[in-house]
Formats: C-alpha cells, sequence, structure tokens
C-alpha cells in the first residue's frame, strides 16, 4: 500500500509539472503528506485537483476540494494531479436587458456571470434579449452579434450589450389613417375626419385628424381617448401634433380648457384659452411619460366650453417614443 501511494505522489508530481509547464506564472508546487489513515496533498499556484485510477486516465474532477486536501488512504492506487484554469467573466451592458447563457453549461448571467475552468477548454457563449430588448453585440474578447466562442488558453473576458428594441408604437390608429371607427373612443360623437371636415385646416399628415370643437350644435365638452400598454423602457414621450385656435374673448372670465389626463390624472392642462391662444398652424409637443413606463394608460384629450363661444383643438400623429420630437 505505501508503495502504491509513494508511486502516486511521484505520478503526481510528474504529471502536475508536466501539465503546467507552459503556464505563464510557472509549474505549480504539489506536495502529497502521509498523516496516519489519511493522505494530504497541497498545492499553490492555483488550479483544480483532478484524480484518476490509472495515469492515463480518464481524469474527473475531485468536487469541492481545496488545498490542503485530505482523503482517507486509498485501497488501490490513485493518482492526483491539479488541472490548471483560467476565469471566464460576463458582464452585460447597455440599456436594453438579456441573458447570456455558456455550453457547457456553467454562465448563466443575469445570475451567474463567473465560472472557472480548465485551461484549453473552448466555451460558446449565447445571448438572448428579453423582451423589449435587442442584442447589439459582444465586445472584449469576442466581437460580432453571433454566437461567442472562447478558448481558456488565458483568462478571458467578455461584455455582451444589449439594447432597446425599436419602438412599437402602441396607439391603435394614431395617425388616424384608418378612419373614425378604429382604435378611438370619441364623445360625444365622431371627431376623426378628413380635411373638409376641419374648418378649412390640413392634417398634419395623411387625410385625417382629430377635430375636439364645439361647431354649432351646442356640445361644451369633447373627449378622445384609447387605454395602451407602454413600453417598459425609460426615457418615455407622448408626441403629437396640435392646431389651436379659439373664438373666445380674452377680455372676459370665461375661457375654454384644454386637459390631456393620463389614467385620470391630469398631466397637462390650459386653463385659459381664447383667441390669444391660437398655434397659427400646426406645433409638435412631447409629454414625459417615464414614469407610467410598463403600465396600462388611458390617455385622454379634452376641451371644455363654458359658454357659447367655442374653441377648437386638432390632433394628429400620436405616438409613443423614447425621444421627444425635437430630440
Amino acid at each position: 500500500m505505501k508503495a502504491a501511494i509513494l508511486l502516486a505522489e511521484l505520478l503526481v508530481l510528474c504529471t502536475a509539472i508536466r501539465h503546467h509547464a507552459v503556464a505563464a506564472a510557472g509549474p505549480p508546487v504539489l506536495r502529497i503528506q502521509r498523516d496516519g489513515q489519511s493522505v494530504v496533498i497541497t498545492w499553490e499556484g492555483g488550479g483544480l485537483l483532478e484524480s484518476a485510477s490509472e495515469i492515463r486516465g480518464p481524469w474527473a474532477f475531485v468536487p469541492a476540494a481545496t488545498s490542503p486536501y485530505r482523503v482517507v488512504v486509498p485501497s488501490v492506487a490513485t493518482f492526483y494531479r491539479v488541472q490548471q484554469v483560467h476565469t471566464l467573466t460576463v458582464t452585460r451592458a447597455g440599456d436594453g436587458a438579456g441573458t447570456v447563457r455558456s455550453s457547457p453549461a456553467g454562465i448563466l448571467c443575469g445570475a451567474d456571470c463567473t465560472e472557472t475552468l480548465p485551461a484549453g477548454q473552448t466555451v460558446t457563449l449565447q445571448a438572448t434579449p428579453d423582451e423589449g430588448s435587442t442584442f447589439a453585440g459582444w465586445s472584449g474578447d469576442c466581437g460580432g452579434t453571433g454566437d461567442c466562442v472562447v478558448t481558456l488558453d488565458r483568462a478571458r473576458t467578455v461584455t455582451a450589450t444589449f439594447a432597446p428594441a425599436p419602438g412599437v408604437n402602441p396607439f391603435v390608429n394614431g395617425d388616424f389613417e384608418q378612419g373614425p371607427l378604429v382604435g378611438w373612443e370619441q364623445s360625444p360623437g365622431k371627431v376623426i375626419f378628413t380635411a373638409e371636415n376641419l374648418g378649412g385646416a390640413q392634417p398634419y399628415s395623411g387625410r385625417y385628424a382629430a377635430f375636439l370643437g364645439m361647431d354649432e350644435d351646442g356640445r361644451r365638452q369633447v373627449q378622445l381617448g384609447q387605454r395602451i400598454t407602454l413600453p417598459n423602457r425609460q426615457p418615455l414621450y407622448l408626441n403629437f401634433a396640435a392646431w389651436l385656435y379659439s373664438k373666445e374673448l380674452c377680455d372676459v372670465p370665461w375661457y375654454d380648457q384644454i386637459t390631456l389626463y393620463l389614467n385620470g390624472q391630469v398631466a397637462f392642462q390650459d386653463s385659459q384659452v381664447c383667441q390669444g391662444s391660437g398655434t397659427d398652424g400646426w406645433l409638435r409637443y412631447s409629454v414625459d411619460v417615464s414614469v407610467l413606463a410598463g403600465q396600462s394608460v388611458a390617455v385622454v384629450f379634452e376641451i371644455y366650453s363654458s359658454d357659447g363661444l367655442w374653441s377648437a383643438l386638432l390632433l394628429d400623429d400620436l405616438a409613443i417614443s423614447e425621444q421627444a420630437w425635437g430630440e
């Protein structure tokens, strides 16, 4: 038995030194010492302990083995060596979100982004973007947007960059070009028209626009609304084109009022609309809705008049975007 252990020690040392001769830090220092009915194996210079029943292998990692490692004297010859290892580190960057997985298994980043693996092993990394994100590419020890294949001939670091997916406008018929019957709640009646019903104005784009006005029918309140689900990313803006004109006198206290509601809360309001409030054409507006990202939101535009002199608000090209108009 003692001869078997000594032979094991000799072969361990020879194997370990030969295996690590190419390491930049030089060969490790490995020792085997008898301690009663145990064998204590110590090593310096890093690496993972492997064992085999024959010098030619197959070799297997000794689970959770750290130096010093104590093992009961084996009943058969057992060989040990230290396998040189390198660290593979994955980081994620960008404003998007996603997961990086490795083959063989080990890396699952988010949760596990670092793995220590045998020197010379080839690892394939695959990046999977979350919904609402895209994979923008690798950097560090990999490049491009395909699978990342790295060989651990040294420590490797790879960065996966995820970006927000191109914005998809959650409004149905946000430019009104599908006509008055698609997507929108309108009160007290239809408010989406072609140019001939816009009081002489032309749509900001296309053939249709929304006309929120009192006209001559005695209405005092007009609303246009739709419930949408906002993308779960920031910043986020509600962009729209608007044209405002008014017949309301500015020297009396009975002003008209324009309001934008988000989930019933006032996001924008002009409570003194009168003849001096006109925009003399289409203007582009942006409202920051970042605090509502990822939520279901009821968007309602309203114009209200307290008397027979009325104002009108024209709307067109409503969209949700990560950029405010003009940026």
